[in-house]
Protein backbone atom coordinates (compact mmCIF):
# COMPACT_ATOMS: atom_id res chain seq x y z
CA UNK A 1 0.00 0.00 0.00
CA UNK A 2 1.11 3.89 -0.39
CA UNK A 3 -0.25 6.39 1.26
CA UNK A 4 1.50 10.25 1.91
CA UNK A 5 3.10 8.93 4.68
CA UNK A 6 4.71 6.06 3.18
CA UNK A 7 5.06 2.77 1.72
CA UNK A 8 3.51 -0.52 3.63
CA UNK A 9 2.64 -4.18 3.11
CA UNK A 10 0.77 -6.78 5.00
CA UNK A 11 0.47 -9.82 5.23
CA UNK A 12 -0.93 -13.27 6.87
CA UNK A 13 -4.26 -14.94 6.85
CA UNK A 14 -7.80 -14.00 7.38
CA UNK A 15 -8.63 -13.08 11.27
CA UNK A 16 -4.69 -12.23 11.65
CA UNK A 17 -2.63 -9.53 10.10
CA UNK A 18 0.87 -8.41 10.34
CA UNK A 19 1.67 -4.57 8.44
CA UNK A 20 5.42 -3.24 8.13
CA UNK A 21 4.89 0.22 7.84
CA UNK A 22 7.29 3.18 7.32
CA UNK A 23 6.66 4.54 11.32
CA UNK A 24 6.57 0.60 12.86
CA UNK A 25 4.31 -2.67 12.72
CA UNK A 26 0.90 -3.35 13.31
CA UNK A 27 -0.43 -6.47 14.54
CA UNK A 28 -4.13 -7.08 14.50
CA UNK A 29 -6.00 -10.31 15.16
CA UNK A 30 -9.53 -10.42 14.75
CA UNK A 31 -12.27 -13.07 14.31
CA UNK A 32 -13.98 -13.18 10.83
CA UNK A 33 -17.44 -12.37 10.72
CA UNK A 34 -17.52 -10.85 14.21
CA UNK A 35 -16.54 -7.26 13.96
CA UNK A 36 -14.49 -8.22 17.06
CA UNK A 37 -10.79 -7.33 16.44
CA UNK A 38 -7.98 -6.42 18.74
CA UNK A 39 -5.02 -4.19 17.35
CA UNK A 40 -1.37 -3.82 18.86
CA UNK A 41 0.64 -1.31 17.38
CA UNK A 42 4.81 -1.21 17.93
CA UNK A 43 6.61 2.37 16.48
CA UNK A 44 10.06 2.19 15.74
CA UNK A 45 12.43 3.10 17.77
CA UNK A 46 14.23 6.80 17.38
CA UNK A 47 18.04 6.97 16.79
CA UNK A 48 19.68 8.45 19.96
CA UNK A 49 16.27 7.70 21.84
CA UNK A 50 16.74 6.20 25.64
CA UNK A 51 15.43 2.40 26.06
CA UNK A 52 12.24 2.56 28.55
CA UNK A 53 12.59 2.70 31.81
CA UNK A 54 12.20 -0.99 33.59
CA UNK A 55 9.08 -1.45 36.05
CA UNK A 56 9.86 -1.59 39.81
CA UNK A 57 9.61 -4.33 41.31
CA UNK A 58 6.25 -5.17 43.11
CA UNK A 59 6.19 -4.53 47.01
CA UNK A 60 5.22 -8.23 48.17
CA UNK A 61 3.04 -6.83 50.91
CA UNK A 62 0.64 -5.87 48.41
CA UNK A 63 0.30 -8.77 46.53
CA UNK A 64 -3.19 -10.55 47.02
CA UNK A 65 -3.31 -13.81 48.38
CA UNK A 66 -3.33 -16.85 45.58
CA UNK A 67 -6.51 -18.17 47.27
CA UNK A 68 -8.26 -15.14 47.17
CA UNK A 69 -12.02 -15.20 46.58
CA UNK A 70 -12.32 -11.81 44.44
CA UNK A 71 -11.54 -11.91 40.79
CA UNK A 72 -12.81 -10.17 37.71
CA UNK A 73 -16.40 -10.30 36.03
CA UNK A 74 -16.23 -9.99 32.28
CA UNK A 75 -19.96 -8.81 30.88
CA UNK A 76 -20.32 -10.05 27.54
CA UNK A 77 -22.70 -7.83 25.42
CA UNK A 78 -24.08 -11.35 23.47
CA UNK A 79 -25.08 -12.82 26.85
CA UNK A 80 -28.26 -10.25 27.06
Amino acid sequence: MLSGSGASVSFGPRGLHYTIGPHGTRTTVGLPGSGVSWTSYQPYASVGASPPALPEAPNSQSREPIGSDEGTVIDSAFDR
